[in-house]
């Protein structure tokens, strides 16, 4: 079972003091895997049907302004979120 919550990276490979041992991550400066799936999802604007992105949003993007632009870049992340909890769970479901 896989948790989106649990870190990508739970050890920060850096030398202990002996040296040798990798140091446990801190939860400072690492992902959680739900994180990391989202981020290196490939969407781009022709990845997502305005019908789609509508759903998505909850309305219709602005007219053609820079609005529009953050309008979709918000459809795009949370598409991403989207894909990275269905990943989750469909690895949650394998036996």
């Amino acid at each position: 079972m896989t948790n989106g919550d649990d870190l990508v990276t739970p050890y920060a490979w850096k030398q202990g003091a002996d040296g040798k041992t990798p140091v446990i991550n801190d939860n400072t400066n690492a992902l959680t895997k739900r994180e990391y799936f989202a981020a290196i999802t490939p969407i781009t604007i022709d990845d997502i049907p305005l019908p789609i992105a509508k759903l998505i949003m909850g309305n219709k993007p602005p007219d053609e302004t820079m609005e529009n632009v953050l309008w979709w870049a918000d459809a795009e992340a949370r598409y991403k979120v989207i894909k990275a909890d269905a990943l989750i769970k469909a690895l949650n479901e394998q036996p």
